[in-house]
């Protein structure tokens, strides 16, 4: 099988392939069953030390509008 390994400001990781922030990335539990499951890495936010579930707030992002009301980005 090919070395598809890389390394990223002094750390190795096994592959490319990095789970970013997000449920899949909150506790022990899930972290765990990424690498399991063959993820090279997982970019975490916030984390629980134990399977408490992380509250997610929602919604996540602002809208920005004109004056009109017309959607020009989000914040």
């Amino acid at each position: 099988m090919a070395d598809i390994s890389i390394e990223v400001n002094g750390v190795k990781f096994p592959n490319p392939f990095v789970i970013g922030s997000g449920p899949p990335s909150t506790n022990s539990k899930t972290i765990i069953k990424a690498f399991n499951n063959g993820w090279g890495g997982v970019s975490a936010k916030t984390v629980s030390l134990t399977e408490t579930p992380v509250i997610n707030v929602a919604p996540r992002y602002g809208k920005l509008k004109t004056p009109s009301g017309e959607i020009i980005g989000f914040e």
